[in-house]
C-alpha cells in the first residue's frame, strides 16, 4: 500500500491542478459576462437619463419660447442628461 501513496498523491495533485484550472477559466467567463452586462446596463441607463432630461428641456424650449439661445439650451440640457444617465448608471452597476 505504501508503495502506492506517491502514485495516488501524484495523481490527486493533477486532478486538483485541473480543478483549479476549470475554476480559473470559470471566473474568467463570468467576469467577462457581468462585464459585459455592466457595459450594457450603463449605456442603457445614459440613454435613458439623457432622453428623460431632454424632454424635459424640450418642454423648457416650449414653454418658454422667449429665450433667444434655444439651440444652445438643448445642446446643454442634452450633455447634462448624459452626465446625469451616465452617474445613475455608475451608481447602479
Amino acid at each position: 500500500m505504501a508503495a502506492y501513496a506517491p502514485r495516488i498523491a501524484d495523481g490527486l495533485g493533477q486532478e486538483a491542478a485541473m480543478a483549479r484550472e476549470v475554476l480559473r477559466s470559470f471566473e474568467e467567463d463570468f467576469a467577462r459576462h457581468l462585464s459585459r452586462d455592466a457595459q450594457v446596463q450603463q449605456v442603457a441607463c445614459s440613454l435613458i437619463g439623457c432622453a428623460a432630461v431632454g424632454t424635459v428641456g424640450y418642454a423648457g424650449l416650449v414653454a418658454m419660447p422667449l429665450i433667444a439661445l434655444g439651440t444652445l439650451k438643448v445642446a446643454l440640457v442634452s450633455a447634462l442628461g448624459a452626465i446625469g444617465g451616465a452617474h445613475w448608471a455608475r451608481q447602479r452597476s
